[in-house]
């Protein structure tokens, strides 16, 4: 701790640097991570601050982190008080305790401070603080007086030895005498005059550039290279040319342009203008980094900071670099000397981070294209304004520079000629073109994506910077959220860097990226944004002048220059320049006018184009093209008809010219150009040509016989590979209007309807078996696609059909579908396997479900048996959608074998598929009722809803992000909305669907656009502490949340204020609000279990819930959608009905559980049922009428169930989980299961071997109802009926040593039980206070031992039933479990409290003190056979050894677990340990070895509770909880060793995914084994794996030989675990007909009925 200086009473810095609390409570195993954070304050000012949150299980918290410091001032004689807090997921934020002391105290405090507790009545605490504070000593004093350069140098020599490390850097301490030389340099001892050599290089440089005024290719260059240096020359000699090297460096550019000047006869000659250009262009270059070196301290600091040395040689590669070129020009040479350039230099310290470009997708064909630049010698005033801007490196300069015009006028072959001047001078950043022909892929979210990659080519500095912005986040590479896009690849990285000169980026036309509404956001960060990008970052947007993008660029703010494209009245040069390029354009090579016409003909051209430079391209392209009996001459004098103006009525003129006016040419055009303008996505000509051809001779059209003669207006007609689309958007327009196009009007209608109609002839003609040609089947589609040979199967009409018949059909004319009958049916009763094959081995999965929804309206007139399979596809790719996209041999192999038996889609193509596995036993009957899980969300999902349309989701979760999601399919909805700095606490869709509202713990309300996704507004401005009680109501209209003074706030989000008075609490916490449907009624439930009824506008109680008989806290509440009723979800697990009138309560609570909190309800549309989910993963419907259960829990979810809620059409629920997922249900799955009673299935809590070894005794029960079993361990197979039913909730067991008794635990009692009888020796065992965790027998079967939550253990007598002596008292925490010594005398206990005690069984007292080591709660325990070892297990993810006798720890027993290890035991022989972790893993560690043997078993989906090893050791049974026993061979995994290409043996293990077995059999049966063997490898020590991530059991790491899902998969019979208990629910399989590798294509056989 630091010495406090006292000295004087004024204020000094300090520095809090860290914290830790101790003692606080550990968390069960079964809960969540607590959540602390701290409040510092001083209590002579204002001065305060908050923590980040810490999550822990544990008893200790530690702020160390860089994030956690925070400085303050006060006085030595202050006060400072620090607050503990806790969250809580369901309930308001818990004030934990406050400690005060004086400043000084904590200063010198070595020991920790106890905290007061915040409750009254607490009592002490346990809890106690300390801090890491340090006074801060003034260090900047001796840096007054000191410039940016001497600062620069004292920083280089501190990091001299980090820099030193850089690959480029060798020895910079080293490095004296240049450190001493730079400064020299930096502080002014060198002092050189500079006019000398500056003026006559400005002099000769003009004059230069007057010279070359008529050399196109060197005079743009020359007049930037004057700019720019003029600029830099001012820079320099204000500060009286502080290095002698820039000196240097002017007088070699003075004496180049002095010979230069002088050298007339070189400078004519063509061979030696490129040499020229280059030459100008390095003297821009050079100017920009004499500019940045004289102004800009942070670039002298970096040039520093990488090397002393590095600023001579940059100088002396610029010098070079001039000696070559000058080499160059002399000898005419056309070898090219490259400029030196210093562009970017990075202020990143750490170069080394490296990032894979490809992560972030890129468009192709977006950039600019020479053929499109300027005509040379053309809009030179306009080229020069903009290139002047863009060099100049002012700070001042707008970063902006938007040029606008109608079209044709030439913006976009400026945009193209200033890419290619600044490519040249690599100053060019990123040209992007949107296009209307290519909205598909050129989209908004495109842009920034492009300019990252496009940043990062030839600029290693932008790769590293944009590395460390992206931070590991790959999600930050793909997202589509322009925001974030924005932040994350652009302006993130360019702030780490600077800039030599400028660099300049550009984009063409921008009203042509999307719609007005889509472009909007991308507008608003184009207007407003930019101006945060260093100075040195150009834009260049080019767009017509449409009202939302004049709006958006106004260029009065300063910020932006705004220019509008010269016309004819307004630019004399315009005509010319138009002239110039028609006089280019239809010259011959030898440069003669076309015969017949003379260079007048170009001027009347360039007078008819009325200043569009579209119309003059047009026109040349006319009168160039080739047409049998039509000169050149009489196409000019039609172009200059009279009357003939504008582009309209030139592309009237063309096409007239093209197609001859008769209604069948004019069909055959409406035909073509109707298939190229309403295509989904643009299309090649044979493309076009293969579906045109498809709808028969009616409609015979000869795509090649015209197409290629609308090359004046169309690209892609001269190849017939390349997508054919218009020229200009213009003439997209002209044929979509009736009025422009008259007869050349393409319409509407009758378009989609071909399209569908040629697309599912398409797929009739061309699906069939194996669509990719595969030869095996152990390859996956990235394989395949990878050689190129998808291209060649699926070609890209068939995949365009693929896609979009459903599209099309849905936009036909109603009734349509009618005629289409006969191809709907053959697509989904014959073909439908092919088109998945095909989507799959195309990598166009995704079009799938969307092109199904799109037409299911539509294929009802196909018949009953098509909608079925229609639904049934649908739910066939949601589940199998992995394996699909994977592989397409494996839609036949795998996917189809694991469809529901009574589905339609196994009705229909099963009897084809014969050679494939068969599902033996446990296989699905119907679909599931789970229909999509998300999984995207990165922490706790709070909150989810439904859109009004029932078509979309909307979520809020822990990890700060709003998020949306397509309600069918799970798919995302563009990136994250990103904003909020808290946990998302509620969320919600306005009435319209176009909004979604969010409320986050950061106290902010935000409204999102769905279509711009971005926020249109931000409220509860003010209210900064808002807790976690939110909600928002249904319509949008409303929030209602809690201060921490426990008084609610109606906020109205259309005013953007409360509304009323604030309603008052009282001294109870807020824990549950919600609003009635309309919004006027709010209901509150508070911690003292009240709960009340609120009008919202005018904030009075309008009645409060009879709760006097509620022994627990209403958690979650909901109204009926009539407003007449609540329902209420408690923490004893009950959920209730209240009338909103009377606040009575309705009926009897329904019970969903004795330990569960009720987390989560909602009512129904219909108001008929309740959905609930609980802290214990239970999510339920309940019926409000008979007050029951409707069928069973819905499973999937693994942790508390938080946000749960109805669709609109009530027939599907959406959950949300602790567990970072979201579940989608369908509920019509569960209505083959009528009302019942309880669920029928049976979950264990225990099991334990007979002495036989052959028997198997479990505990557990339904629901309500706990019983005992007897089970043949050999066959799984259940004897006898269960015995020892009971109501009570059963919590643990135990079978005495002779088989013959079993002890159960349960909720506040003990029973024993006669197995033989079945019948209970003694009335239930009373005496403990709560669940009894914990039962074990005495050796010689007499006594008995309890351990409860009470933190006692108990003795008994067998015989009697009655208590042995009084409690063992000790412990301070739940006794978790209870083993007897060898020899009966002492029994011991492991708790929650850290520790394990030995007790006297004659005395009752505790032998010696407890045994300490583990730093958390204590689940397993066991002794050694031999009575030598006591072994403990703790969720502190340690295995201790003890000696039994003294009780001294004997160290760690390593076990390979990454998790809490919950349970074990030893082996029969004593030698080994077995423990069941809360990493779904079991392990065995050898105790001599001091490690891990053998595999892991793995397969459990959840935590391993309990283990029993049989006495002959061969077998283990392990529990989970589940509604599966599962009984392992132990010798087969124990000798089985990890791949050598492992060098861990947890490595493989680490997710808990990966099991290897020694063959491939998923069947005990003899008759079910594999008929065509698979063998594995020589030496392979691999064999057969089986993930349990993506459910592929692999052969010899390589070969995929089958898929299954997960949730079978941990169901599935393999060699190391082939019994479960009940047997009914393993899964087997019959491999005996299965082919696989080279023969799979044999599974199908097309004659099959």
């Amino acid at each position: 701790m630091s010495t406090p200086d006292n000295s004087g009473s004024g204020k000094h810095k300090y520095t809090f640097a860290g914290a830790t609390i101790e003692g606080l409570p550990t968390r069960g195993l079964f809960k969540s991570e607590g959540k602390y954070y701290l409040t510092i304050s001083v209590h002579d000012g204002e001065v305060g601050w908050t923590s980040r949150e810490v999550r822990t299980k544990g008893s200790v918290v530690v702020w160390s982190a860089v994030e956690d410091k925070h400085e303050f001032e006060c006085t030595p004689s202050a006060k400072l008080q620090v607050a503990l807090y806790k969250k809580h997921s369901a309930r308001p934020v818990e004030h934990l305790g406050t400690a005060l002391s004086p400043l000084s105290n904590w200063l010198i405090a070595t020991n920790a401070v106890p905290l007061v507790p915040a409750f009254k009545g607490g009592g002490s605490s346990s809890i106690q603080v300390k801090l890491l504070l340090v006074q801060t000593k003034d260090s900047q004093k001796d840096m007054r007086g000191l410039d940016t350069a001497q600062i620069a140098i004292q920083g280089a020599a501190a990091n001299a030895a980090s820099l030193g490390k850089l690959p480029s850097l060798k020895t910079l301490v080293a490095a004296k005498n240049g450190a001493e030389h730079v400064r020299e340099i930096a502080t002014g001892n060198i002092a050189v005059g500079i006019d000398s050599a500056w003026e006559p290089l400005l002099d000769r440089l003009d004059a230069f550039t007057r010279v070359v005024d008529a050399v196109a290719e060197v005079h743009p260059y020359a007049r930037m290279a004057w700019t720019v240096l003029s600029a830099a020359y001012k820079l320099v000699k204000s500060q009286q040319d502080r290095d002698a090297k820039i000196q240097q460096l002017v007088n070699k550019m003075k004496d180049v342009y002095e010979f230069l000047c002088d050298a007339n006869e070189l400078r004519n000659d063509k061979a030696r203008e490129g040499a020229l250009s280059r030459l100008v262009m390095q003297t821009v270059d050079c100017g920009h980094f004499i500019s940045s070196y004289a102004k800009s301290p942070s670039f002298f600091c970096r040039l520093l900071e990488q090397s002393v040395s590095n600023l001579s040689s940059t100088i002396d590669e610029y010098s070079k670099s001039f000696d070559g070129l000058m080499q160059d020009f002399r000898d005419g040479s056309q070898l090219r000397t490259e400029i030196a350039t210093v562009r970017i230099l990075a202020d990143i310290k750490d170069l080394a981070a490296h990032m894979d470009l490809r992560d972030i997708p890129y468009t192709d064909g977006a950039g600019y294209e020479l053929s499109r630049r300027c005509l040379p010698g053309t809009r030179a005033a306009l080229l020069d304004e903009i290139s002047e801007w863009a060099s100049a490196d002012a700070s001042d300069t707008p970063r902006l520079f938007v040029l606008m015009g109608p079209a044709g006028t030439g913006k976009s072959a400026i945009a193209h000629t200033i890419a290619d001047r600044f490519e040249k001078l690599k100053q060019l950043g990123s040209t992007f073109c949107f296009s209307t022909n290519d909205t598909g892929r050129r989209r908004p979210e495109s842009l920034f994506r492009n300019m990252a990659r496009d940043l990062c080519r030839q600029r290693s500095a932008f790769k590293d910077a944009l590395s460390k912005s992206i931070e590991d986040d790959r999600s930050r590479c793909g997202t589509k959220d322009l925001q974030m896009q924005f932040e994350h690849l652009i302006l993130g990285p360019a702030r780490l860097l600077t800039v030599s000169g400028t660099i300049i980026m550009i984009i063409d036309a921008l009203d042509e990226s999307a719609t007005v509404e889509e472009r909007a956001q991308l507008l608003s960060i184009l207007s407003q944004r930019l101006q945060e990008l260093p100075a040195g970052f150009r834009v260049l947007i080019t767009s017509r002048a449409e009202p939302d993008v004049q709006d958006a660029f106004d260029p009065s703010s300063g910020t932006v220059i705004v220019r509008r494209m010269p016309t004819m009245a307004s630019d004399s040069q315009l005509s010319k320049d138009i002239f110039h390029y028609i006089r280019h354009t239809v010259s011959e090579r030898d440069g003669r006018m076309p015969s017949g016409l003379e260079d007048s003909a170009c001027e009347m051209l360039a007078e008819k184009s009325e200043g569009l430079f579209q119309w003059a391209f047009v026109a040349c392209r006319y009168l160039k093209g080739k047409r049998m009996g039509e000169s050149a001459v009489e196409r000019y004098a039609l172009l200059t008809k009279p009357g003939n103006t504008g582009l309209d009525s030139l592309y009237q003129l063309v096409l007239s010219q093209i197609l001859d006016p008769t209604p069948r040419v004019l069909q055959m055009f409406q035909a073509v150009m109707g298939f190229v303008l309403t295509a989904a996505e643009p299309l090649s000509m044979r493309a076009l040509d293969a579906l045109l051809q498809t709808l028969g001779p009616e409609e015979s059209i000869d795509v090649y016989g015209f197409l290629p003669f609308l090359g004046s207006l169309m690209s892609g007609v001269g190849e017939t590979n390349v997508t054919v689309r218009p020229l200009h958007s213009s003439f997209s327009e002209f044929l979509q209007s009736e009025r422009r196009g008259r007869a050349y009007y393409i319409g509407v209608h009758g378009h989609h309807e071909r399209l569908v109609r040629a697309s599912l002839r398409l797929l009739e003609r061309r699906l069939h078996f194996n669509m990719g040609s595969l030869k095996t089947s152990y390859v996956l589609n990235s394989d395949v696609q990878r050689t190129g040979q998808v291209q060649e199967m699926i070609e890209e009409e068939l995949s365009y059909a693929c896609k979009h018949w459903g599209f099309h059909m849905a936009m036909c004319a109603a009734g349509f579908e009618k005629e289409m009958v006969d191809d709907i049916r053959c697509l989904f009763m014959e073909k439908l396997l092919f088109w998945l094959d095909a989507c799959s081995i195309s990598a166009i999965v995704e079009f799938i479900v969307p092109c199904i929804t799109l037409a299911m309206d539509r294929l009802r007139h196909a018949g009953g048996d098509v909608l079925d399979l229609a639904k049934d596809a649908i739910k066939f790719v949601r589940l199998f959608g992995r394996p699909i996209a994977d592989s397409a041999t494996h839609i036949y192999l795998s996917t189809l074998l694991w469809a529901p038996s009574a589905s339609k889609i196994i009705h229909v193509y099963g009897p084809k598929y014969m050679k494939t596995a068969r599902v033996v036993s446990g296989g699905e009957t119907l679909w599931p009722t789970c229909e999509v899980t998300i999984r995207e969300h990165t922490d706790w999902v709070y909150c989810v809803a439904f859109s009004p349309d029932g078509k979309r989701l909307v979520s809020g979760s822990a990890d700060k992000t709003v998020r949306l999601w397509d309600a069918d399919t799970g798919a995302a909805i563009g990136s994250p909305l990103v904003g909020h700095d808290g946990p998302v606490r509620s969320v919600a869709f306005s009435f319209d669907g176009k909004h979604v509202l969010s409320v986050s713990e950061d106290s902010t309300l935000r409204i999102w656009d769905v279509k711009k996704r971005d926020v249109i507004a931000q409220q509860l401005s003010g209210h900064d502490s808002v807790s976690s009680s939110i909600t928002i109501s249904s319509d949008g209209r409303l929030v209602a949340f809690c201060h921490s003074d426990h008084d609610i706030r109606v906020w109205n989000i259309e005013a953007g204020d409360t509304i009323g008075q604030r309603l008052p609490g009282h001294n109870s916490a807020v824990v549950c609000l919600r609003f009635s449907s309309d919004g006027k009624r709010l209901v509150s439930s508070y911690s003292d279990r009240k709960a009340r009824l609120w009008d919202t506008e005018t904030a009075r109680v309008i009645s409060e819930l009879k709760t006097q008989d509620l022994t627990s806290i209403i958690r979650a509440a909901a109204f009926s959608p009539d407003g007449r009723q609540i329902v209420s979800g408690s923490d004893d697990g009950t959920i209730r009905v209240w009338s909103v009138e009377t606040g009575d309560l309705f009926g009897e609570p329904f019970i969903v559980g004795s330990t569960a909190e009720v987390l989560t309800v909602a009512f129904s549309p219909d108001g008929k049922h309740v959905v609930y989910g609980t802290d214990e993963a239970d999510l339920g419907i309940w019926s409000v009428d008979s007050g029951k259960r409707i069928g069973g829990t819905f499973e999937g979810h693994m942790l508390f169930i938080t946000s749960v809620a109805f669709s609109p059409d009530g027939g599907r629920i959406v959950s949300g989980s602790e567990d970072n997922t979201i579940r989608t249900w369908d509920i019509r799955a569960e209505s083959r299961i009528t009302e019942v009673e309880e669920d029928i299935k049976q979950r264990f809590v225990s099991a334990a071997f007979a002495p036989d070894s052959r028997h198997l005794v479990s505990a557990g029960g339904t629901e309500r109802t706990s019983f005992l079993c007897m089970w043949d361990a050999d066959t799984g197979r259940q004897i006898g009926e269960p015995f020892g039913a009971w109501d009570a909730s059963l919590c643990s067991m135990a079978l005495s040593p002779n088989g013959r008794q079993v002890v159960t635990g349960e909720d506040n009692a003990v029973h024993l039980w006669d197995i033989e009888t079945g019948l209970a020796l003694h009335q239930p065992l009373s005496g403990h206070a709560s669940e009894v965790w914990a039962v074990a027998f005495s050796p010689d079967g007499r006594l008995m031992a309890s351990g409860s939550r009470d933190q006692t253990a108990r003795l008994w007598d067998v015989r009697t039933g009655q208590p042995i002596g009084k409690p063992l008292v000790g412990h301070e925490g739940d006794i978790y479990s209870l083993v007897f010594s060898r020899d009966g005398k002492r029994v011991l206990s492991c708790s929650a409290d850290h520790t394990i005690r030995l007790w006297d069984c004659d005395t009752g007292e505790a032998l010696g003190a407890p045994l300490r080591g583990h730093e958390a709660e204590i689940f397993g325990l066991a002794i050694s056979p031999d009575g030598k070892y006591i072994a403990s297990g703790s969720i502190d993810k340690t295995l201790r050894l003890w000696d039994a006798e003294t009780g001294l720890e004997m160290g760690d027993l390593r076990t390979g677990h990454r998790n809490a290890i919950l349970c074990l035991t030893f082996s029969p022989d004593g030698r080994r340990v077995i423990s069941g972790s809360g990493s779904r893993t079991i392990r065995v560690s050898d105790i001599d070895m001091n490690g891990p043997i053998g595999l892991p078993f793995v397969g459990h989906s959840a935590m391993v509770r309990s283990l029993s090893c049989s006495p002959d050791g061969k077998r283990l049974a392990s529990v989970t909880g589940e509604t599966v026993i599962r009984v392992w061979n132990v010798e087969p995994q124990l000798v089985s060793s990890p791949p050598s290409s492992v060098p861990e043996p947890d490595e493989y293990v680490r997710e808990n995914n990966t099991a290897f077995v020694s063959s491939f059999a998923l069947s005990p049966a003899a008759e079910h084994q594999l008929q065509q063997p698979y063998l594995v490898d020589t030496g392979s020590d691999v064999g057969i794996s089986i993930d349990f991530r993506t459910g592929w059991i692999m052969g010899n790491g390589r070969d995929h030989l089958l898929w299954v899902p997960v949730d079978m998969l941990r169901r599935m019979y393999t060699e190391h675990c082939p019994v479960m208990i009940p047997i009914e629910q393993m899964v087997t399989v019959d491999l005996s007909r299965f082919v696989h590798g080279e023969h799979w294509t044999e599974c199908y056989d097309p004659d099959a009925q």
